[in-house]
């Protein structure tokens, strides 16, 4: 993975219309906050923690569209740390990053339960 002050990354967001960085408004609060991280500034979005989001992401090499959900969920990990849960037509994923959550805290998550179930199909890390 490249880092976000890597001049790689930078190119590749300023290569395309539609590839942004999305993360949580503290989050994008702390990364502005540093001079390396400021360029990055036009290309990345905020979503709101706990509101499923609605988004259409295209493969840049079909063209072909996706639409999902996305929530971001507080990881706990630090200030603006977030798990994404996508959900898809393809399933649903919980991409966890580094997070800090006690025990039977993930029971609290409206939105990784339906019916009483998990509706996770994968979790990566």
């Amino acid at each position: 993975m490249i880092g976000l002050d890597n001049p790689g990354f930078l190119s590749r967001l300023k290569s395309s219309l539609k590839t942004r960085l999305y993360c949580s408004e503290i989050t994008k609060a702390l990364l502005l906050t540093e001079k390396q991280f400021k360029p990055l500034g036009p290309y990345i979005e905020t979503l709101p923690v706990d509101t499923p989001t609605s988004l259409t992401v295209t493969n840049e090499v079909t063209g072909k569209e996706h639409s999902l959900l996305v929530t971001l969920l507080q990881a706990g990990h630090c200030p603006g740390s977030v798990m994404f849960l996508f959900e898809g037509s393809e399933g649903t994923v919980l991409y966890t990053g580094d997070f800090r959550l006690p025990v039977g805290a993930a029971a609290q998550f409206q939105h990784l339960h339906q019916g009483g179930r998990l509706v996770i199909n994968q979790l990566i890390h």
